[in-house]
């Protein structure tokens, strides 16, 4: 075989590799953000098991929780939260109202995803 060939085949086999490397990476991508989510301790899933049983107000406990909205560029609702922070006793029910309005002629759909930091808050 001519050098010239071999270059080629060794070419050939190099981006063939550089290829199946590249789709590996795209699917080890999501495990790997939430490995550094959990690492840095940003954007806390709200998605464990909500407990369900008796649960005491630690009165001697205040938490600050604090309510922060934000759009798309591209959404045109007016979305806010009633109030921007709310202080709470761990343990005990609380709410707070939403507020959003769609100023355009056409129906929309959105979207609300809760993002909790730090981390360990979510638990």
């Amino acid at each position: 075989m001519s050098d010239a060939k071999v270059d080629t085949r060794r070419l050939v086999g190099r981006l063939l590799l550089v290829t199946v490397l590249m789709f590996a990476f795209g699917f080890a991508l999501v495990p790997l953000y939430d490995v550094m989510c959990r690492a840095l301790g940003i954007n806390g899933k709200t998605a464990g098991s909500a407990y369900s049983g008796e649960q005491q107000v630690d009165v001697g406990r205040e938490v600050k929780v604090q309510f922060m909205t934000s759009n798309n560029i591209d959404m045109v609702w007016e979305f806010r939260s009633a109030g921007d922070q709310l202080v709470v006793h761990p343990g005990a029910v609380n709410q707070m109202v939403f507020y959003a309005r769609n100023p355009s002629d056409k129906p929309m759909t959105a979207q609300a995803i809760p993002s909790i930091a730090p981390a360990e808050a979510a638990a």
